[in-house]
């Protein structure tokens, strides 16, 4: 087999007709089909070139809008050889298809800059757009067309984009919005980011008919989005203010309606759908934000109020997953284990089987062990009347902050599930015992890590906790706690107060700052320092101290497991300070 007759092998065995499968083909298994020695000097420039990826204007984001390319393996280009051009030169390129040699010069250009190549590379690419035009499958010959435009812009050649945008805009009238995907839109969203002048005017009737035909359709939502934003543009483009503010005002209308349609029961059926709940939520949201920028304030306040109905109807409305735990062996080992203790040892129970997050190992699970979905969707994370409280983006290997964000959430499960499993058999068994406030002086007499005077605050809302008084517990806790927090960095050594030179006076810090001073980090385990931050202040971990402050809790908020956790490690956390402990780890290491 030649490099010829390979090259036809690989084109043959592309499943999609319109995929470009060249990229991933030149690989050993490829070239072991080779034999004589051009061919795979051939092969091996090819591989070579394919090893950088051109990057279409559609596959680039914002911060990278100049960024042509991605090279795999060495950062820089390396410029081809004489030997290696005059290989590439010397082919017979008729035998070979119109992608190959696009990319091959395309390459060329960018590595050793040479303007015939670059001119080859546009022509190839032309003809690409012509030889891939598809209705459907459109994405590809988008692309290419795209690049030809930006090399004729590169090379100055002005008539030469000129001439590519005029066939375009001929190819938008032939398909007079009678395509059944992103193709007109597309190519017009392409003239107008190239300023090509023509009659835009024309164009808006094309525009209306992909929004019809696409608006009672939940499938084509993203088309009839697209097809609504490009209209907006047009008219923008043509310096009409009040059209383009009106396109996004009917454009968050039929967001409403669509929205109203999901919440309806269909005939013959109960429920809606848990998927139905979310569409609709997130169309009334991005239908708001329409009305707010584009001059429609009262329909903004109503579809507010509506968004609030809406998520008070969905909390009680939607089917939940329940996941149960089977923790028979564990209460039963805990019953033989502590049911027979009295109050005090019980208390010391607590402290010992409770510990703090483990934040190295949260940090593998959440790095090693997440699920490849959690990559790809963002996570909405409900208050209990079903309104966004914290919005987790999508997992992100490459970003330390967004990883720390999955952290405080991976730990947040942890603790519900402590919570409501250990954290609920000690309550039963604490009231069962009928605990009193005073049976927990010994842990809270002159610890030094309380301030001063708050010690008998502390232990009511601990007691409080203990007994299953989850609300009265928390608006004890959640303040005094992270009064605890600034009182133990104060005796490491950071300063509580900044000086503001703005507004001429001291300010205290805040608990986030509060959270990384230098030295209660030196000084303090980091998985005390990442269980309280979670627990506390992270949005998303359980941020107790902000939903408390802002009244925001509720008693079936205050009972979930997180919260049980909390009033427990706040016992721990506090008796690890207290004077019996030491004699306490003793006693049991005898016992």
């Amino acid at each position: 087999m030649n490099f010829y007759e390979l090259i036809d092998e690989i084109v043959a065995l592309r499943q999609e007709c319109h995929w470009d499968n060249l990229p991933h083909s030149f690989n050993l298994s490829s070239r072991a089909k080779l034999k004589e020695p051009f061919d795979l000097e051939v092969f091996d420039i090819v591989e070579k070139a394919y090893r950088i990826e051109i990057i279409y204007r559609s596959d680039r984001r914002d911060v990278d809008e100049k960024k042509e390319y991605r090279k795999y393996g060495d950062s820089e280009l390396i410029p081809f050889t004489e030997t290696e051009l005059k290989i590439l030169n010397n082919l017979d390129w008729m035998r070979l298809p119109h992608n190959l040699k696009a990319h091959i010069y395309d390459v060329i250009w960018l590595c050793n800059h040479m303007y015939e190549a670059a001119n080859i590379a546009t022509e190839e690419y032309y003809e690409l757009y012509h030889e891939w035009f598809d209705e459907v499958n459109w994405v590809q010959c988008i692309d290419y067309i795209s690049r030809a435009i930006e090399l004729a812009a590169k090379l100055g050649r002005n008539d030469k984009k000129e001439g590519f945008l005029a066939d375009i805009y001929n190819d938008i009238v032939r398909l007079n919005g009678n395509d059944p995907s992103f193709l007109s839109i597309s190519l017009i969203e392409l003239i107008i980011y190239q300023n090509y002048i023509c009659d835009f005017n024309a164009l808006i009737p094309f525009v209306d008919k992909l929004i019809e035909k696409n608006e009672d359709s939940i499938n084509t939502a993203h088309i009839l989005e697209q097809a609504y934003y490009v209209k907006a543009n047009i008219y923008k483009k043509l310096k009409d203010t009040e059209s383009e503010n009106n396109v996004y005002i009917r454009f968050a209308d039929t967001l409403i309606q669509g929205a109203e349609k999901l919440v309806r029961a269909s005939d013959g059926e109960n429920t809606i759908g848990n998927r139905n709940w979310f569409m609709a939520e997130n169309d009334i949201k991005k239908a708001i934000g329409l009305y707010q920028n584009h001059g429609a304030s009262e329909k903004a306040i109503t579809a507010q109020k509506r968004l609030i109905e809406v998520q008070k109807t969905a909390v009680k409305s939607m089917p939940m997953h329940e996941f149960k735990y089977d923790v028979t062996d564990f209460y039963k080992k805990f019953r033989e284990e502590y049911e027979n203790h009295d109050v005090h040892d019980l208390i010391w129970d607590v402290v010992f089987s409770f510990g703090f997050q483990n934040k190295q190992k949260i940090h593998e699970d959440v790095t090693n062990n997440a699920s490849p979905i959690s990559s790809l969707f963002p996570m909405h994370i409900l208050g209990s009347e079903g309104q966004t409280e914290f919005f987790l983006p999508g997992l992100q290997l490459n970003d330390e902050n967004n990883i720390l964000l999955h952290m405080y959430h991976k730990a947040k499960e942890y603790e519900i599930i402590q919570g409501q499993t250990v954290g609920v058999w000690f309550i039963q068994l604490f009231r069962k015992l009928n605990i009193q406030e005073s049976d927990l002086d010994f842990v809270f007499d002159n610890n030094p890590i309380i301030p001063k005077g708050q010690e008998k605050d502390v232990q009511r809302g601990v007691y409080y906790g203990l007994t299953g008084r989850m609300s009265d517990a928390l608006d004890k806790l959640a303040p005094k706690v992270e009064n605890i927090i600034r009182n133990l960095a104060e005796m490491c050594g950071d300063l509580m107060t900044y000086y503001d030179v703005k507004e001429g006076i001291q300010q205290k810090k805040v608990l986030s700052q509060i959270f990384a001073g230098v030295k209660l980090n030196e000084c303090i385990d980091e998985n005390i320092i990442f269980t309280f931050d979670g627990l506390l202040q992270q949005k998303a971990g359980s941020n107790i101290r902000n939903r408390v402050g802002h009244g925001l809790n509720n008693e079936a908020e205050c009972s979930t497991g997180d919260c049980i956790y909390f009033v427990m490690i706040a016992l721990k956390f506090c008796a690890l300070y207290s004077s019996s402990f030491m004699d306490e780890i003793e006693r049991r290491r005898y016992t």
